[in-house]
């Protein structure tokens, strides 16, 4: 009996601890059913906005500004409209090496230059196409009339949306690069390159023509842009200019157009803004009783997971702060904070695809905070690549200027540089740089030379590298 006594303590131990293990596993049975319930719930109420598919950026959320639409941007397309078939055979005649399209869309682009025989066979078969074309130098004005306001300061969200899909948008580009070769093959060279700065001037309409700055979305579509009309000023670069007078004038139109559009770090801290308005007014209809009206139900979830704009902020400001301090500078510096932002970024958001017992556990017991970051994600999802699409495009750009000076240098004088101290002693001026490492641009002479731009890597002859000169070799990144 004394052996069967002394083993009694031992026994409740047991049966103590077994009953916190099930209170323990009952709690997190319940938690497990709330973060289920909580998503079910959030994805419902974000179905009610039209959101959930298409993840949360200022155009996806026009229906919280009473539908409010800047339609200026219409404007600036030409009224010559393709069916979807021929629109694809356009697309088959733009082709690129420089892989920002191909970053976020796949349409069929040509995997190789489009030579002049290509253009001409494709315009026998569409004779309408072609008086188009010698006609849109007359439209090329509209989109630089277009942008003639300026956007909302960077603090100020004001949701709308452009009235046009930027599909429209993207097929317009590349009508208006395939009508500038045509006019080049035509010789027709001044409209060409009139139709090539237009498409930048689309670009600037496409971003600027709306009642609020660009978020990382947009502007990672007018990239898609800017590469367009970059190909077609590299691309024909030896047709585009004759003197050093005639690329001037290209030049400084060429940058004004770019100088319009907002600097990237101005993106980036409107872009902060976007989740803390969204949560401030889904809140104040909430509250109001207004959301049963507007979006055919309550949206109580949302409105506790993102009306609280001081919590948002403790996820929000060591996310965009950096990034925003960063991109400030030169790209050199701004990519140093790159690596501390991914860390970061991946800490925050590393329990939403983590399949670790830690953050399962975590999960359970925290089911609001894993709503919170779950929504959050989908405002914030993979910012630095946004940020290095628009340093590739403002590259682009400067190789677009680099191809135009040096083909300008050679119809004046007859000969290819031997230098970029030689291009630029002639040029009166500093050279286009490679903003990657804030440096000159690489050069190697030869018939032709090579110019190209080093690319992400920091490293010469690779196989991200961006050639201006020769155009054509493809990156790989």
């Amino acid at each position: 009996m004394k052996g069967f006594s002394s083993m009694k303590p031992d026994f409740r131990a047991g049966s103590i601890k077994g009953i916190i293990i099930l209170v323990l596993l009952l709690a997190i049975g319940i938690n497990g059913l709330r973060v289920k319930h909580s998503l079910k719930n959030a994805n419902s109420e974000l179905t009610a906005l039209s959101l959930v598919n298409s993840g949360l950026s200022l155009d996806q959320l026009e229906i919280l500004a009473e539908k409010k639409t800047d339609s200026n941007l219409s404007a600036c397309l030409s009224k010559y409209r393709l069916s979807e078939s021929q629109n694809a055979d356009l697309t088959r005649l733009f082709y690129s090496p420089y892989l920002i399209c191909e970053a976020g869309i796949e349409p069929n682009y040509a995997s190789s230059p489009i030579d002049a025989v290509a253009i001409e066979n494709f315009f026998k078969v569409r004779p309408d196409f072609a008086q188009f074309c010698e006609n849109l130098s007359n439209h090329m004005s509209i989109p630089e009339l277009s942008s003639d306001h300026l956007p909302a300061a960077s603090d100020t969200v004001v949701f709308s949306k452009s009235g046009v899909a930027f599909e429209e948008i993207h097929d317009e580009a590349i009508k208006w690069y395939v009508a500038g070769k045509y006019l080049i093959h035509k010789g027709l060279v001044k409209d060409a390159r009139a139709i090539f700065l237009g498409i930048l001037d689309l670009a600037v309409a496409f971003e600027n023509n709306r009642l609020s700055h660009p978020d990382k979305a947009r502007r990672m579509q007018t990239c898609y842009l800017i590469e367009i009309a970059a190909v077609g000023l590299i691309e024909n670069a030896d047709q585009l200019v004759e003197n050093k007078a005639d690329l001037f004038t290209i030049l400084s139109k060429l940058q004004n157009q770019i100088d319009r559009m907002a600097k990237i770090s101005d993106v980036m801290a409107f872009d902060k803004q976007i989740p803390l308005a969204f949560g401030q007014q889904i809140a104040k209809e909430e509250s109001d009783g207004k959301t049963q009206i507007r979006y055919g139900r309550r949206l109580p979830l949302l409105s506790a997971l993102f009306g609280d704009k001081k919590e948002l902020k403790t996820y929000l400001d060591p996310l965009y702060d950096p990034l925003i301090v960063a991109l400030a500078n030169p790209y050199e510096k701004a990519q140093r904070a790159f690596n501390p932002f991914n860390a970061k970024y991946k800490q925050i958001f590393s329990n939403l695809d983590s399949e670790s017992n830690l953050a399962i556990f975590k999960n359970l017991l925290f089911p609001d905070q894993f709503s919170r970051l779950a929504l959050l994600g989908i405002f914030t999802d993979n910012l630095p690549f946004y940020v290095l699409l628009d340093v590739k495009a403002r590259q682009l750009i400067e190789g677009a200027k680099a191809a135009l000076i040096i083909h300008a240098f050679k119809k004046e004088n007859g000969k290819w540089p031997a230098s970029l101290k030689e291009l630029e002693t002639w040029f009166g001026k500093p050279l286009p740089q490679d903003l990657i490492r804030s440096q000159p641009l690489q050069f190697t002479a030869g018939n032709p030379p090579e110019v190209f731009s080093i690319g992400r890597d920091g490293k010469s002859k690779t196989v991200d590298d961006l050639y201006f000169v020769p155009f054509g070799q493809k990156a790989k990144e």
